[in-house]
């Protein structure tokens, strides 16, 4: 924990401490946390900071176009966390208020204080580049997805939580669009694992609209694979956000990662 100490003082951040206790529908059928529970425990954890502090300056937007006060989400796994594990979630804010800020939240396991996840929340984007709906010259899988009323917030925008359960549910279907069997992997004890995540959001969504999301895959370093998806709103074709994924399939018994052979790696590639 000394890093943490380190960093209050020299950016003068506020910190807040939030514990969350994993339940047991929270995993998915690797029996993982997924990634869209990940956002909502560093969602709530962000909720409870700001409730408990005397402004508000983070909970609001600057613009209605956007489906929160984020413009940009970078996110980091760094360890497992299962079932009924429980963590505890530091919040880093800014001391002063100021248009464009980052908070920083940090997930630990209280069992052994392993770093779990860092997560990074900027109220504006260093590449702002949004995509016309017909201007992708590449291949690409298209899911449709409906907007849940449950999904929305109170601030009357999808949960960022929820946005994230949309990206997953299209990659896993496009998994098996490229013929990959996930069933049968995951009883061989092989899964897909996400490590590093950003996402940029571009505008609002709103209940009930339908989006369209738009998954390719490209080759990254050693076997693993970049999942870029784009999220139209089908409404106007309006480009909401685009998250990239970086990943790779593991052997959940050894935790070693699974080598494709070059021809199933290329089932992948729509575009090579």
């Amino acid at each position: 924990m000394e890093t943490l100490e380190i960093q209050r003082e020299t950016d003068n951040l506020r910190t807040h401490t939030f514990d969350v206790q994993v339940r047991r529908v929270d995993l998915d059928v690797n029996g993982h946390v997924n990634n869209g529970t990940y956002q909502s425990y560093f969602e709530e954890a962000r909720t409870v900071a700001f409730s408990e502090s005397d402004e508000d300056r983070f909970s609001k937007t600057g613009s209605s176009e956007l489906p929160s006060a984020f413009a940009f989400v970078s996110l980091e796994y760094k360890a497992e966390l299962r079932y009924p594990n429980s963590a505890r979630i530091i919040t880093f804010s800014p001391e002063f208020k100021t248009d464009e800020f980052e908070i920083i939240q940090e997930m630990y396991r209280l069992s052994d204080n392993a770093l779990v996840a860092i997560a990074r929340f900027r109220s504006v984007s260093s590449e702002r580049e949004r995509q016309s709906y017909g201007s992708e010259a590449i291949k690409y899988f298209d899911h449709s997805i409906d907007i849940r009323w449950t999904d929305m917030s109170p601030e009357n925008h999808p949960f960022l939580s929820a946005l994230q359960y949309y990206f997953d549910d299209a990659r896993i279907k496009s998994f098996w669009k490229v013929g990959i069997d996930l069933n049968k992997m995951n009883k061989d004890g092989i899964g897909p694992v996400i490590y590093k995540a950003t996402i940029e959001y571009f505008d609002s969504l709103h209940f009930p609209e339908t989006i369209s999301v738009r998954t390719r895959f490209e080759r990254g370093e050693k076997n693993r694979l970049v999942i870029v998806q784009n999220i139209f709103r089908e409404n106007g074709k309006v480009h909401v956000c685009r998250g990239n994924f970086y990943g790779l399939f593991m052997n959940l018994h050894s935790k070693r990662p699974y080598r494709f052979s070059e021809e199933e790696f290329n089932k992948f590639l729509l575009n090579e």
